[in-house]
Formats: C-alpha cells, structure tokens, sequence
C-alpha cells in the first residue's frame, strides 16, 4: 500500500501503517516524506523520480547507484561524473544524450533493455 501513489490519504490517516522503505519510492509521497525525514530510505528515495529537489538539499544521502537510473536526475549525475553507476545509467532513459558523450561507459547489454 505504501507504494501506491493513490493511496496517500490512506496512510496520513493511518501513520503506524506505513511501510517507510517502499513509501520513499512513491512518486506522490514526497511531502509526507518532508515531514519524517528520520524515517527515510535514502537508498530507495534515490531512485524516485520526484524526488530531485529532496535529494539535492541532502546530498550526502544520496544512493548514487539508484540515483544512476532515476530519470530526472540526469543534471544531478552530470555534475558527479565519479558517482555514476554506469550499468544503472545505461537503463535510463533520460541518459541517452548523455551515454552518447560516454561510450566507452556504456552497458551495452542494459543498454538494450533501455525503452528511449
């Protein structure tokens, strides 16, 4: 339930219930997220799409293996070439321009499997 973007309302109402690992990766969960930061699993928040503007205020938290295959967080890995999981980052589809300028980094098997 904790991973259901719909099912937000539901777990306000009902705290002792959540699952806070699989709550840090629901997109529409990032408010409550704000609220009980001691609660988060930066691991999987990492690799949640929405939430850059949390994991840029807390850099030092990031799980930059996850954070190689969230989609928005392209700017992010460009400017920490170093961190980039590049078997994670070749799945990504946001990535392409950027494994463009990167061949030599490229998983080309999970490359395959990237849907862009």
């Amino acid at each position: 339930l904790s991973k259901n973007p719909n099912a937000i309302h539901l777990l306000e109402n009902n705290m002792n219930k959540i699952n806070w690992i699989c709550l840090s990766e629901n997109p529409n969960a990032i408010y409550l997220l704000e609220k009980n930061m001691d609660k988060i699993s930066w691991l999987c928040l990492s690799s949640n799409p929405n939430a850059i503007m949390l994991l840029e205020k807390n850099n030092d938290k990031i799980h930059w293996h996850s954070l190689s295959k969230n989609p928005n967080a392209i700017h992010l890995l460009e400017k920490n070439m170093d961190k980039i999981d590049w078997y994670q980052l070749s799945e990504n589809p946001n990535a392409i321009h950027f494994l463009e300028k990167n061949l030599n980094k490229i998983c080309w098997t999970n490359l395959s499997s990237n849907p862009a």
